[in-house]
């Protein structure tokens, strides 16, 4: 029932291509599809191509996106994920640190939260640890 303020956990790639992270929406959603309206998500993600990690963020499923690389290497070391919003909703959506999506936020799609992994129709393996979360 309470809203959430702040969520992080650690994504352990496995396989050259993957997907991982979180969505939030409102209490009457689910997981899929993905993007979808009233939901935020966020994940990190490898290529067999290139061999790099790339970030995407959607709110409301298009509505405002991000889509960049980012300077790592897709070699299978950690990478620390964190969502936090302060009491205004304006959000920040972090890897290893570095802020890479924030803007203010519905706080109606702060009521669920689901961590996520996906291949896109290739075979991955993603590992979460170091997961927690606070509640408003």
């Amino acid at each position: 029932g309470d809203n959430i303020k702040q969520l992080s956990f650690r994504v352990k790639p496995k396989s050259g291509y993957w997907r991982a992270g979180f969505k939030l929406c409102d209490a009457n959603q689910s997981d899929l599809p993905l993007r979808s309206q009233d939901s935020l998500l966020f994940h990190v993600g490898g290529q067999q191509s290139d061999g790099c990690i790339g970030v995407a963020g959607y709110i409301n499923g298009y509505e405002k996106e991000i889509r960049k690389p980012l300077n790592y290497k897709n070699d299978g070391a950690p990478i620390d994920v964190h969502f936090e919003i302060n009491d205004k909703n304006w959000f920040k959506c972090m890897v290893n640190n570095s802020t890479q999506f924030e803007d203010r936020v519905n706080p109606n799609i702060l009521k669920k939260a689901f961590l996520l992994a996906w291949g896109d129709g290739f075979n991955y393996e993603v590992n979460f640890d170091n997961i927690g979360y606070q509640k408003r």
